[in-house]
């Protein structure tokens, strides 16, 4: 955790890549959501989620779309949201990258069921 905080908030690069940095902000979250820390990890997400806009690479955004809706749908935050935001990325995916759209429904059927 400590490392993660440090790369995003102490000595942050202002050259990253917006999707580098709101996957590291993902992976922080997934810690700080499994040592109990629930608002912070809801924090944590809401800052990735604002980066959407600013990632250019489409197989990135994809991942940061799924990964970022999968975790509001799961924790009741903005269901519908969350929904549109699964199915942006899913939609993206079949134009961008198939083997992230087939990991995008298997993972909307394992979690939600179509």
């Amino acid at each position: 955790m400590a490392l993660l905080q440090d790369r995003l908030y102490i000595y942050p690069d202002n050259g990253m890549n917006a999707h580098t940095r709101a996957l590291m902000l993902c992976t922080l979250r997934d810690i700080e959501q499994s040592v109990g820390h629930e608002k912070h990890a809801n924090e944590l997400n809401k800052e990735a989620r604002q980066l959407l806009d600013l990632i250019e690479d489409d197989r990135q955004k994809v991942r940061v779309m799924s990964d970022v809706g999968f975790f509001e749908y799961d924790h009741q935050l903005e269901k519908y949201w969350a929904r549109g935001l699964i199915l942006g990325a899913l939609e993206l995916a079949d134009r961008v990258s198939p083997d992230q759209a087939e990991k995008i429904r298997a993972e909307w059927d394992r979690r939600c069921g179509f």
